[in-house]
């Protein structure tokens, strides 16, 4: 049965459960000497030829020329978790960097880290990177992420460098190894997940932290913290307190945990890892007494891809720097990293359930109790976060807004059930089923589509996209706003008052299935036209600076004159804008790549098509739907 309402307890209350041993503490002992490791190992590159590799690549950058930047042929590169051709994304949008650069050195494993602030048509944005290179000091590795946050880049401007604690080197005979400081970040990502109170925060009573250049740590306060209100006293409190209040609980795993860059000499490391927000937990209940209601933002399943450097001295944390970018849930790394050498994991494994075939799937016709009945099972499961109640093929694929995603995680844990607006479809000749519906998801408005596909009776695909208000228009005040984080706004945001009630427009009338493909191709007009719920004129046009590919119909129903098919439009961001007024200003959202997911019901009627109704769902720049082969 799904939890409608979750809450943990956290604090001293927690921790008088048990205690855990520090294991960072033996590994993280001061040498005796000179770290080893460091003279052992032949450096592919000096800590300065690695810095200038850095700058040639963001002069490069800004010229929207990768010519100009080492590059190995073969290199690969990605940009916000998608891999790219080079030469796209913020390669054709930067017009110029900030004064901030932070860098990662690692002259042994040829590889460099930066954290900067950068500009893309007039507005800021978080910008990190890393590079690989090769024994010649040609890059082969790339991977960028760009955080469209004016205000954090604005912010970083007024910090104009790093800390000075960051550059200072540690004395050899207290060096840690790569491999020791590498776990000291892995402890930090521990402590973080499922933050109960009661683990161990390896933190000195110094300590500092910044995200997105806001300091977080010990101020003088009470103020709010993202989209966390101002309820909680956690901003005023010293880091380690700060842990042991669990204020991070609702970050419910923290996967894929890895190092970008490994800087012994000074001491500090560059990590990365998907912070998972499941959206299931609703309240936590401090040690003080103190019920805390999560704000909407943490009540839909998200994921923040989170690279966090850590300045780490004799095992403990002196100073931490965290950017983020939100990204689909679920989302993975272009480049895995190398795996921890123990596993954490506080999720049990499930017992695979013996799949119950249909009874046969000849006899399912596009009327209830065929394919519709099927669907409604399928949402009924997910409302009960039961996907063992479904006949599932062993190897059966699901995907949420065009990430593969575990059954019974994601939407699973969030979906309460349909509301009353929904339009079935059913294609028996493939032996396929959609739908198209207005969600129940903790008590907020979203709007799902679905496809499903049978084989042999057994469910071997599903694939859902999933749009959810984003517009700044839902209000500045993070702590009520559901909006994607450092993201363009959606040009017509997803509308709740436009899916009350029935679902209008969508009356059964069998059609020949050649004029409903012909329908689906040519993007005709039609007397009702909506996206995301808002009426529309023209659903066929775009500006200049959006493409669309991977077109795909979903199914074709015949029976009742309708189908739905998805399709992709990519932003290049390329065009003539005009810059923000102010620092932290929100910019055009054309000027910024993106890649929107475009789900499209159609329904004919006596003189053609009679309804159109889009769902509209922004992803990455350059992510595919999931299917793209």
């Amino acid at each position: 049965m799904k939890l409608h309402r979750r809450s943990l307890l956290v604090g001293s209350a927690a921790a008088a459960a048990g205690a855990v041993a520090n294991p960072v503490a033996a590994r993280a002992a001061p040498m005796a000497s000179a770290e080893p490791w460091v003279d052992e190992t032949p450096v592919v590159a000096t800590r300065a030829e690695l810095e200038a590799i850095c700058d040639a690549y963001c002069n490069a950058l800004v010229a929207h020329d990768p010519a100009q930047a080492p590059f190995h042929p073969d290199c690969t590169f990605a940009e916000n978790d998608q891999v790219l051709p080079l030469g796209e994304a913020a390669w054709k949008t930067t017009t110029r960097f900030g004064s901030y650069r932070h860098y990662y050195a690692d002259p042994q494993h040829g590889e460099v880290g930066l954290v900067a602030n950068s500009y893309e048509m007039g507005g800021g944005c978080v910008f990190v990177l890393r590079l690989k290179v090769d024994a010649d000091h040609r890059i082969v590795e790339a991977e960028q992420f760009v955080s469209r946050d004016p205000n954090g880049a604005a912010a970083y401007e007024r910090l104009g460098a790093p800390d000075p604690v960051w550059l200072e080197p540690i004395p050899p005979a207290q060096r840690q190894s790569h491999e020791a400081l590498a776990a000291v970040s892995y402890m930090y990502f521990q402590a973080l997940e499922r933050n109960d109170g009661a683990g161990v925060y390896p933190f000195r009573p110094d300590c500092e932290r910044i995200e997105h250049a806001r300091p977080t740590v010990s101020q003088p306060a009470v103020e709010g913290y993202g989209h966390s209100d101002a309820t909680t006293r956690f901003v005023t409190l010293p880091a380690k307190e700060q842990y042991e209040l669990g204020l991070m609980a609702f970050v419910t795993k923290i996967r894929d945990r890895k190092v970008l860059v490994v800087d012994v000499e000074r001491g500090t490391v560059l990590g990365s890892a998907f912070y998972d927000f499941d959206g299931a937990l609703e309240t936590i209940n401090f040690d003080d007494g103190t019920v805390w209601h999560l704000p909407p933002y943490f009540r839909t399943p998200r994921s923040h891809h989170a690279n966090e450097g850590f300045k780490v001295i004799n095992g403990s944390f002196r100073y931490v720097e965290m950017t983020f970018i939100e990204v689909p849930f679920g989302t993975r790394h272009v480049f895995p990293g190398k795996r921890m050498t123990v596993r954490l994991d506080y999720t049990p494994p499930r017992p695979t359930p013996r799949p119950v075939r249909m009874a046969t799937t000849a006899g399912l016709s596009s009327w209830s109790p065929g394919y519709d009945a099927v669907t409604d099972r399928i949402i009924s499961a997910m409302a009960r976060n039961s996907p063992n109640e479904l006949p599932l093929a062993a190897d059966v694929r699901y995907t949420e807004n065009g990430v593969p995603v575990a059954l019974g995680t994601g939407n699973w844990w969030t979906f309460d059930g349909a509301r009353d607006w929904q339009v079935h479809l059913a294609d028996p000749d493939n032996q396929t089923g959609g739908w198209l519906g207005a969600i129940d998801e903790r008590g907020l408005f979203a709007l799902m589509a679905m496809r499903w596909k049978l084989e042999n009776g057994l469910i071997t695909q599903i694939e859902t996209v999933t749009g959810r208000p984003q517009a700044p228009a839902q209000g500045r005040e993070l702590a009520t706003a559901t909006y994607t984080m450092f993201w363009p706004p959606l040009a017509d945001d997803v509308l709740a008052a436009g899916f009350e009630g029935q679902a209008a427009g969508f009356v059964d009338r069998a059609a020949e299935r050649a004029a409903l493909d012909a329908a689906l191709s040519a993007r005709p007009m039609a007397a009702q036209m909506r996206r995301n719920g808002n009426p529309a004129t023209d659903l066929a046009g775009h500006p200049a600076s959006v493409t669309r590919r991977g077109s795909r119909p979903w199914l074709v129903d015949a029976e009742r004159g309708r189908a739905i098919a998805l399709s992709l439009r990519d932003n290049t961001g390329v065009g003539s804008f005009t810059a923000p007024a102010t620092p932290g200003a929100r910019p055009d959202p054309l000027s910024s790549p993106w890649t929107d997911l475009h789900v499209r019901l159609l329904q004919l009627g006596e003189s053609g098509v009679s309804a159109i109704e889009e769902l509209v769902a922004r992803v990455p720049y350059g992510q595919g739907s999931g299917w793209d082969g």
